[in-house]
């Protein structure tokens, strides 16, 4: 095996970029060998990255790259109004039998970072910060991978989520690993950076809940679960993952959510979700002082935020059981927040009825 200290970049590809794409390519290069040993007390591991892509193509390049990923799908990323995905970190197999991993990057905003940094103004170099920051995190996506792999590779290389664990597993890995990379990176991430996501966090609170309800409404209606499980997966997804973002960064610069932002604290504090907040807050602090070495393909490292997320679904309105064919049963119940009372009413009498 390599040590941790074996890396070389060996190609930055460079996809629709209008400027000087070779001088972009060696200064990333250049940058990403400097963020390895930024903190000299956890230098990150890049053992299995040999290529970097940033692309102004950057969804038709992850299409391109699926299908020499594990699952051969189509890797998705964010677009919703509220957030847009700009980078993603590949685990692809290769003709030695082994795996490499591949960040794939959006040009915009990444291909400032090509730019000499004292020769910009004020406002770009803030600009130019920040995305070094985004980069950074990705980076810690790749030693997150590096330590998984050798820790747990047939876990990495396929899982075998099934039942309720098909969509709580997914979340619960994400969560890990958001909050992993922002807690490594947390300090080079500007002040501002931090409250913003304190906000993307709040919002996601105040919108998620009320929209989950209207969405089961609806669905008193028009029966259609895949669409509600759908939705849930775009939204409720995105607040889980919001909390793991912002929790990585306040064990990281070591304050409290109260102190970044007394806002956001309010609407956690007034929310139903704090619970869950808690209990992912230490869970994943104990992960985190377990990594890697108390990891390994039995997936235990997982069970408390299998657990969490699970209970997570049933705050948001949605049971998930497990049935002993190893299928999944999804119940939607009638609550005061996601039901009109005439709904209630008629559900009880049917249940009295022995027809529920």
């Amino acid at each position: 095996m390599e040590s941790d200290d074996d890396f070389c970049l060996e190609t930055v590809s460079v996809a629709g970029f209008d400027g000087d794409a070779t001088e972009l390519a060696q200064r990333l290069n250049a940058i990403v060998q400097e963020l390895r040993i930024i903190d000299p007390d956890r230098p990150l591991d890049f053992r299995r990255m040999r290529r970097l892509f940033i692309s102004s193509r950057y969804g038709e390049t992850l299409d391109e790259l699926s299908a020499d990923t594990i699952s051969g799908r189509s890797i998705g990323y964010t677009d919703e109004e509220y957030a847009r995905g700009v980078a993603k970190v590949l685990i692809l197999p290769v003709k030695d039998g082994g795996f490499e991993i591949v960040p794939v990057l959006a040009a915009e905003p990444f291909a400032i970072l090509g730019s000499d940094f004292a020769s910009l103004g004020a406002d770009d170099k803030t600009w130019y910060g920040a995305v070094l920051h985004m980069l950074h995190h990705e980076l810690c996506h790749v030693h997150d991978d590096n330590k998984k792999l050798d820790a747990m590779p047939a876990t990495m290389l396929g899982k075998g989520w099934a039942g309720a664990e098909m969509f709580i597993g997914p979340l619960a890995e994400v969560s890990w690993c958001e909050y992993f990379a922002n807690r490594v990176s947390s300090f080079t991430a500007p002040a501002d950076q931090v409250t913003d996501t304190a906000q993307m966090f709040q919002d996601a609170l105040q919108r998620t809940k009320p929209l989950i309800n209207d969405h089961v409404l609806a669905y008193r209606t028009n029966a259609d679960l895949k669409g509600l499980m759908a939705l849930f997966q775009r939204h409720g997804d995105f607040l889980v993952k919001s909390a793991a973002y912002m929790l990585g960064y306040l064990d990281g610069i070591e304050m409290s959510l109260e102190e970044v932002s007394a806002d956001a604290h309010l609407a956690l504090t007034e929310s139903g979700f704090l619970p869950i907040w808690e209990r992912m807050q230490e869970t994943l602090r104990t992960m985190f002082a377990q990594h890697p070495k108390g990891w390994d393909d039995s997936l235990a490292i997982y069970a408390d935020l299998l657990a969490i997320m699970l209970d997570f679904y049933d705050e948001m309105g949605l049971v998930l059981q497990a049935q002993p064919d190893g299928g999944l049963y999804v119940d939607v119940p009638f609550r005061p927040e996601n039901s009109t009372p005439d709904m209630i009413l008629q559900n009880a009498a049917l249940r009295m009825l022995g027809i529920r």
